[in-house]
């Protein structure tokens, strides 16, 4: 439940910082979703004049959550079929530095996102950032590494882990 006796008056990140303390991870995932799906009916009321109900919203939601859900089993049994590992704990004092592209082909545009974690998988930052132009996905992927590369040494971090889903790419690099 999202309840603060607290915080009137706080910016989205500090109000969503103190629910993620007070809160379990799919109490946490619920808030993040309903955030997200408030706003998309408030873009897609400005930007596409389409008005939902906060009950259209929520379904919504729920929906998309449950199909995230059913997705997350799916691939949780492809992973163990595979044999591949989870998220493992890097030793001596090194951080994780996970990259990946993303292509909007019919928006012609693209974007990365880095995500950094300790030791503990506890996400140190992240940076995410829009490509205004469109290209194919191994080349996203390549800026997405350099983007994190770029990311980590502005931070002054020197025992990384890069990661990335593009065998192509982590092969050259």
């Amino acid at each position: 439940m999202f309840v603060l006796d607290k915080g009137v008056g706080l910016d989205f990140m500090s109000w969503a910082y103190e629910i993620g303390r007070s809160s379990d991870a799919d109490t946490l995932g619920l808030f993040f979703a309903l955030c997200w799906g408030v706003w998309f009916s408030r873009n897609s009321a400005i930007f596409n004049n389409v008005d939902r109900s906060a009950v259209s919203t929520v379904q919504m939601v729920c929906v998309l959550l449950r199909d995230f859900g059913q997705a997350q089993s799916i691939m949780h049994g492809l992973q163990e079929d595979c044999g591949m590992e989870g998220w493992s704990p890097l030793e001596g004092g090194f951080v994780k530095v996970k990259f990946d592209g993303a292509t909007f082909k019919t928006q012609q545009s693209c974007g990365v996102g880095v995500l950094i974690r300790d030791q503990h998988r506890e996400p140190i930052t992240a940076l995410s950032e829009q490509i205004p132009t469109w290209m194919a996905a191994d080349c996203i992927e390549a800026i997405a590494a350099v983007k994190a590369l770029e990311f980590a040494a502005e931070l002054g971090l020197t025992n990384i882990h890069l990661e990335g889903d593009s065998l192509t790419v982590v092969k050259a690099i």
